[in-house]
């Protein structure tokens, strides 16, 4: 799928993404790839239904030569218009405070970090309004990839 961010009406950076999910594990992943398709970032994530509908986000990971240049952003808007897509409208997820990096990525996503006793998290209710706003996909192109990624190792 490719797509576009927009934000303030102007057209960003065209992103090529792919979103797979392992039917065994029960996961999803997002792949970000560059101009000669190679995947740069890609995000882990986990539909929970129970008792609430919502995602469940384990790491954003962009490789090192690809960051500053939106990947990780891009990632979050495709995970945001999956919520969108299944009706989940609230992302969570565990967050280790020793990346200062990531501290300031997640707030400028909108994302509210807060802790309960020893733990770190990350939280964001999801405005469909806004994601229809800053994502812009063809959604003939919106398709999940079947994988199992232990045999992809």
């Amino acid at each position: 799928m490719k797509f576009s961010l927009v934000k303030d009406n102007l057209k960003r950076k065209e992103y090529n993404v792919k979103i797979f999910y392992d039917k065994i594990d029960n996961y999803y992943k997002i792949k970000a790839y560059n101009d000669t398709n190679i995947e740069v970032a890609n995000l882990t994530f986990k539909t929970i239904y129970s008792p609430e509908r919502e995602i469940w986000l384990y790491n954003v990971v962009t490789n090192d030569n690809y960051k500053k240049q939106g990947y990780a952003t891009a990632l979050l808007k495709v995970l945001e218009y999956f919520a969108y897509m299944y009706k989940i409208d609230v992302v969570e997820g565990k967050y280790y405070p020793t990346d200062k990096n990531a501290y300031v990525f997640y707030e400028n996503n909108g994302y509210k970090i807060y802790s309960e006793y020893y733990d770190t998290f990350l939280s964001k209710k999801i405005d469909f309004k806004q994601v229809l706003s800053d994502i812009k996909p063809c959604i003939s192109d919106f398709e999940i990839t079947e994988t199992n990624f232990d045999k992809e190792k």
